[in-house]
């Protein structure tokens, strides 16, 4: 089936649909194919790139999820939705690294009294639910603008509300952020996936993730290119002849961020 935008958000709700109602123990394989889909759709991949650059993860989690000064735990959603988005697909990015456990997450701050499985109830109610629907909001609205491949129209979608500081990780761009063997490395790369004996649409998405991931490195944005090389991991365990010598490229990028 030809890829569309329309069948991409239909994909994403179905796969939250998923995720939203399963079991925690079962959460890992829903959460892969959320990322699946992702990655698969250039609109929804240049949503979460745009929204989740220059955000500050830490931040948010830290004023979002908050503990009163008797110990209860609660959740503040950011004021901008997309700050929302960013930071719920973070959290969802880094409880599929295992870097954040959502069930210790949602026991401290969704308390319910029911246990922990009933507290990541209120969790998915509270958070992916929404999540879900912002999304679609968030896509139909740069669509019916027009502005396909214009992620800047999402600004529209933001409240006018006071909303917290948003310090972004971007450096300045400078000769030390990327050198020409990563470049050529990234750029020769383009070229080992144009042989890939896969469909053209995967194999533009690709290339369109590797050159983000350029800029990325180019603009010493570590989120952007933490983003990319999760789309292209996501893309190399969902497409079976999506052969991508992902350790080789880590490695290379990895000079450069080491240098």
């Amino acid at each position: 089936m030809k890829f569309t935008p329309l069948n991409a958000v239909s994909d994403f709700k179905k796969a939250m649909d998923g995720l939203i109602s399963s079991k925690y123990v079962l959460s890992d394989k829903h959460i892969s194919e959320v990322f699946r889909v992702i990655t698969s759709s250039k609109v929804l991949f240049e949503l979460f790139q745009y929204v989740t650059e220059g955000f500050d993860f830490d931040e948010y989690l830290n004023v979002c999820f908050s503990v009163t000064p008797d110990g209860k735990g609660y959740f503040t959603p950011p004021k901008k939705e997309e700050d929302f988005l960013a930071l719920v697909f973070l959290i969802l990015k880094e409880a599929d690294s295992k870097n954040l456990d959502l069930l210790e997450l949602a026991d401290k701050f969704f308390p319910s009294g029911g246990g922990k499985q009933a507290s990541y109830g209120v969790f998915v109610t509270e958070v992916f639910i929404p999540f879900e629907d912002a999304t679609e909001r968030a896509v139909l609205k740069i669509l019916n603008a027009k502005i396909e491949g214009e992620i800047e129209a999402f600004d529209n979608v933001a409240s006018d509300e006071e909303t917290m500081p948003k310090e972004l990780y971007k450096g300045e761009n400078s000769d030390n952020a990327v050198t020409d063997k990563a470049v050529d490395y990234i750029e020769k790369t383009k070229g080992v996936v144009s042989s890939f004996k896969i469909d053209e649409n995967t194999k533009d998405e690709a290339k369109y993730i590797l050159d983000a991931l350029i800029d990325g490195l180019k603009e010493n944005d570590m989120q952007k290119v933490s983003v990319c090389l999760s789309a292209l991991d996501y893309m190399k365990k969902s497409v079976r002849k999506f052969k991508l010598d992902m350790d080789g490229l880590t490695m290379a990028i990895g000079e450069v961020i080491n240098d």
